[in-house]
């Protein structure tokens, strides 16, 4: 009897961890945790010609992948087009590849501390001193599938900072409806078009959503505003938008300008 008792015992408590298990892999937990961030870091680095692989594995590795931290919630890593350094006269300046990431976080400290944390891996790798802008969350933007959908114009769901009820008692309606594209908040999704954009000082938010609504094969895209009022946004896109193709971004001092499209490299959370 004692060992029936106890076979019995190992089989709920395997049950139980296999349970659990399943439970591990719920991507809604993540979805929700990176929908209610409302912080990032936005980081733009300039890599030295040759260490772009070098400068991947840096950023990784001591940054909070497979590190537990608390208030970090994601991060994505873009990396651009190869672009000419703005400084010095053009015969003299050298093409290194330029990484973009948005670190989102559940507070402002947390950014500012993963940016401390990695200055000395990255340092001997870039080819200028790397620009940083703290940012808060505005809103995000998911679109539907009307991109895919010939002739069907796209409808944008909004989720604004600071509406009642919060952005994680908002997430219980969103992510039930069927014609919204949660792939925008997806972890360990990569090989998509990202892109960084600072918006012109007399931009409007509206003038950011009209522009946004535009955008063909878009994904979804988050609003953020700097501590100067700059709007920033981060979007994402099932195909490149043919109209921000040619873009560039321009990074200097604590200012960015313009915008760049790169591919997703890395995209995830803490685990």
């Amino acid at each position: 009897m004692r060992k029936i008792i106890l076979r019995m015992t190992a089989i709920a408590a395997l049950a139980a961890f296999a349970s659990h298990e399943a439970r591990a892999d719920d991507p809604l937990p993540i979805m929700r945790g990176i929908l209610a961030a409302r912080y990032a870091m936005i980081s733009v680095y300039q890599v030295q010609p040759g260490r772009e692989a070098t400068f991947q594995a840096a950023l990784l590795q001591s940054g909070p992948y497979n590190r537990r931290l608390q208030g970090f919630a994601n991060e994505r890593v873009l990396e651009a087009s190869t672009t000419p350094m703005s400084e010095g006269p053009s015969s003299a300046r050298t093409v290194g590849q330029r990484v973009i990431s948005l670190t989102r976080c559940f507070d402002a400290e947390t950014g500012t501390f993963i940016v401390d944390q990695r200055s000395g891996a990255l340092r001997d790798l870039l080819q200028a001193t790397p620009v940083y802008v703290p940012v808060s969350l505005v809103e995000h933007i998911f679109s539907n599938w009307a991109w895919e959908k010939s002739g069907t114009a796209p409808a944008l769901t909004t989720t604004p900072a600071g509406q009642t009820p919060s952005l994680l008692v908002q997430s219980r309606d969103l992510f039930a409806k069927p014609n919204i594209s949660l792939s925008f908040l997806k972890d360990g999704y990569i090989g998509q078009l990202g892109m960084l954009e600072a918006f012109p000082v007399n931009a409007s938010l509206d003038d950011i959503r009209g522009q946004m609504s535009q955008r063909d094969g878009l994904m979804g895209a988050s609003i953020y505003q700097s501590a100067d009022s700059t709007f920033y946004v981060y979007s994402e896109y099932f195909q490149a938008p043919v109209n921000q193709r040619s873009r560039a971004l321009i990074a200097e001092a604590d200012r960015i300008q313009g915008a760049q499209l790169g591919a997703v490299v890395q995209n995830y959370v803490s685990r």
